[in-house]
């Protein structure tokens, strides 16, 4: 199974974020953009934000958070659902 193929994934993140940081190594010389969000073409298009979570501490590497509109059917029109992961 090809997985890109397959499936065609986007990369919600970099369709959402620009000069993103979320990996420093310890001497902060080193700064890069190492973790993806990949989500199906049907899932992106309810996206309506990606954000690195500057604010937390969990490792070396910054959570991600994405928020969704309409992610379940029968919500009212106005929910929002935020998820959060960090690798």
């Amino acid at each position: 199974m090809d997985l890109i193929a397959d499936n065609g994934p986007c990369t919600t993140d970099s369709n959402n974020l620009v000069n993103a940081i979320m990996y420093c190594n310890d001497a902060g010389s080193a700064c890069s953009w190492i973790d993806h969000i990949l989500c199906s073409p049907t899932i992106d298009q309810i996206v309506c934000n990606v954000s690195v979570l500057e604010e937390y501490i969990t490792s070396d590497h910054k959570p991600l958070a994405i928020t969704v509109n309409n992610l379940v059917r029968d919500a009212a029109p106005s929910s929002n659902i935020t998820i959060s992961f960090s690798v």
